[in-house]
Order: structure tokens, then sequence, then C-alpha cells
């Protein structure tokens, strides 16, 4: 059984994708969880998160965040394999949003 672990963060989004996290080649790691936390100082934005380099047909997730502080979990349960890489943005409020996702990977034949 695979281990669940933290993939990256946290981390401050930003308004120009990043890469967060690049996968190994021989596995295939599912990003179980994702935890946003902003101050009240954030403003609203989405939360976008991309597999592979950040385009409309890579976005995953685009998810609202409302202004004000709050934490919030999404559990896009999404499986990532060969050498592919996620990205990490947010619509507005550059460094506000901090960001982290877990979850767990296995070797593949």
């Amino acid at each position: 059984m695979a281990k669940r672990r933290r993939l990256f963060g946290p981390t401050a989004a930003s308004t120009t994708a990043a890469t967060v996290f690049t996968n190994t080649t021989g596995q295939d790691t599912k990003l179980e969880s994702l935890i946003v936390s902003q101050p009240s100082a954030g403003l609203a934005k989405d939360i976008i998160l991309s597999i592979g380099t950040d385009a409309a047909g890579t976005r995953v997730i685009r998810y609202p965040i409302p202004a004000g502080a709050g934490t919030f979990i999404l559990y896009p349960n999404v499986v990532i394999t060969g050498t592919e890489i996620v990205q990490l943005s947010v619509s507005a409020d550059t460094g506000v949003a901090i960001v982290t996702g877990s979850g767990s990977s296995e070797l593949v034949a």
C-alpha cells in the first residue's frame, strides 16, 4: 500500500503558473488533497491547478476562493504519471493563498 505524504507546499500561489511537483518515471502519483489557506486580507480569487504546462487544456482544477480568511480542502484524486508536472497559479492576489498538496505514489512496472 502506498504511503500518504506531502507532495508540495506550503507554497504561496502566484498569478504566474509555477511548477510545484514533478513526477518520477516509473511511478504513478495520486494528488489526493489540496489545502488552500488565506488570511483575512486575501482577495477573491481562483486557484488553478494544471497537469502539464498551464493552458486551457491542461487545467484540472479552477476553484473559487472568496475574499477573507478561510481554509479550503479539495479532493481532486488526480493521477500523475510518467514525468508529468503539476503547475499552480491564482487568478489574482499573488502570494496570499498558501497551498499544500498531499497524496501517494506507487511504483509501476
